[in-house]
């Protein structure tokens, strides 16, 4: 039987920007939340899909459970907007009703331009020099 390799503790990004457990630990723990990144396995459970080969999805939403306030105004509604954590943006937390936006946009479109896919590094010109040199 072998053993599984041990589940990685960053994952660096091209322009190597990281995410690392730690600051995400740190980040819920401070605002009082629970991890739900952790709780469903964290960055092992993501290098494990990696392993297996993920899919692009895009797509254009509304939210009919939270109103879209986690992507701009106060999350969660529950706590005071002063707290570390809770405001995400300067919209109403009235704003963002699935009502509203499905009446005003009823014929909502979206277009992805110029989307490119390949093995990680192949898909930029050589005159990118940020590339770092491990790619």
């Amino acid at each position: 039987m072998t053993t599984p390799p041990p589940a990685p503790s960053e994952i660096r990004h091209l322009r190597m920007t990281q995410l690392r457990m730690n600051s995400t630990n740190a980040q819920e723990t401070a605002f009082g939340n629970t991890d739900p990144f952790e709780f469903h396995g964290g960055l092992g459970a993501m290098s494990s899909a990696f392993s297996r080969g993920m899919v692009l999805v895009m797509n254009l939403w509304n939210d009919h459970e939270a109103n879209m306030l986690w992507l701009n105004s106060n999350y969660s509604l529950d706590k005071d907007s002063s707290l570390p954590g809770v405001a995400h943006g300067p919209c109403s937390s009235s704003a963002g009703l699935p009502i509203d936006i499905e009446s005003q946009s009823p014929s909502a479109t979206v277009t992805f331009p110029n989307i490119r896919y390949g093995d990680i590094g192949s898909i930029y010109a050589p005159c990118f020099p940020f590339l770092p040199s491990f790619l």
